[in-house]
């Protein structure tokens, strides 16, 4: 009979310790639901669960789980599965009053999710033409879309990758307004020279015929009179159209050419994924080269966008290859 008491006690003292850390643990996850600490609250119903196996302990855990889940997959831009979660939350019976509260506050989230989702599609189609305009050198109209995207976009991904094009397009622009100006004043100063001297040689032709003019036709003896020019002899100026010829031949190398001497000078051939493409002619004549990186950011659609490397300048004439920023 004494040992049939003492069990007895024993078990009443063991249900009342459980009791005590059951109720204790649920007390703490309600409160951690009404601060929105859902992982917080599910880790305590899991314990008072754990303690007295309860219909309310199990239902409010699954509960906060899903809520947690959700949340943590809308903060990380994933807001399909998060709305998969908070739709889960709003399946489940509400018997408590806990449970109509995180009802009410999946479907405020889930609304969120699906409006977020929405959105995000739409702003990787305005980072998408944004790229675009960034290829074909408009790089405001890149620059506002960009901006956009980071204002408003939800995903973290998203707005950080705005905000790295935000910057691309502000160098792509200085860099491209430094090329269209390289060497202007080494320009100027050849057109200076080149008209200087053709001043000088008009004033030398000019002052010989005035010599010419003075000197009396009958002066000139009939038999020591110039022969006339035979016919495949070259007229006076032929030499100066010879010259100008070689002028227009010696800048002989094409774009395509100029590029192939920019990969060569940067060691470069065998890549793929960097790219050397003409974009435009300096003042001086000089090739502009745009070198640049494809970088794919979706494997699956090849989605993806360019990151400029630098600008190189090519003579057409010497085929030197310079760095022209």
């Amino acid at each position: 009979m004494k040992k049939a008491g003492l069990l007895l006690v024993s078990l009443a003292l063991l249900t009342g310790c459980t009791s005590k850390v059951y109720s204790s643990n649920m007390e703490l996850g309600k409160d951690q639901l009404k601060d929105g600490h859902y992982q917080e609250a599910s880790e305590a119903f899991s314990k008072a669960f754990k303690d007295n196996r309860t219909n309310e302990a199990k239902e409010l855990m699954k509960a906060s789980k899903y809520m947690e889940e959700g949340t943590k997959a809308f903060n990380e831009g994933d807001f399909k599965v998060s709305v998969s979660f908070f739709k889960k939350v709003l399946d489940m019976k509400a018997e408590q009053q806990e449970d109509k509260d995180l009802k009410k506050e999946a479907k405020d989230w889930m609304e969120k999710g699906v409006l977020a989702d929405k959105q995000s599609t739409e702003l990787k189609a305005k980072l998408s033409d944004g790229l675009t305009a960034l290829n074909q050198k408009k790089f405001d109209e890149a620059s506002k879309q960009f901006q956009e995207v980071a204002e408003k976009s939800a995903d973290p991904a998203l707005k950080e990758e705005a905000n790295a094009l935000i910057k691309q397009a502000a160098d792509q622009k200085q860099a491209y307004s430094k090329t269209a100006s390289i060497k202007p004043s080494e320009e100027k100063n050849d057109s200076v020279k080149e008209q200087a001297g053709s001043k000088e040689k008009n004033d030398s032709q000019d002052g010989s015929k005035e010599e010419e003019q003075k000197e009396p036709a009958a002066e000139v003896p009939k038999e020591k009179e110039d022969p006339a020019p035979k016919p495949n002899e070259p007229e006076p100026s032929a030499g100066k159209k010879n010259d100008d010829k070689h002028g227009q031949t010696a800048k002989s190398l094409t774009h395509s050419e100029a590029e192939k001497l920019v990969k060569s000078f940067l060691h470069m051939e065998n890549s793929s994924n960097i790219k050397a493409q003409y974009d435009h002619d300096a003042d001086n004549g000089d090739y502009i080269i745009h070198v640049f990186e494809v970088v794919i950011d979706n494997p699956k659609t090849k989605e993806g966008h360019t990151a400029t490397w630098g600008w190189y300048g090519v003579d057409p004439k010497t085929k030197k290859v310079y760095e022209a920023i």
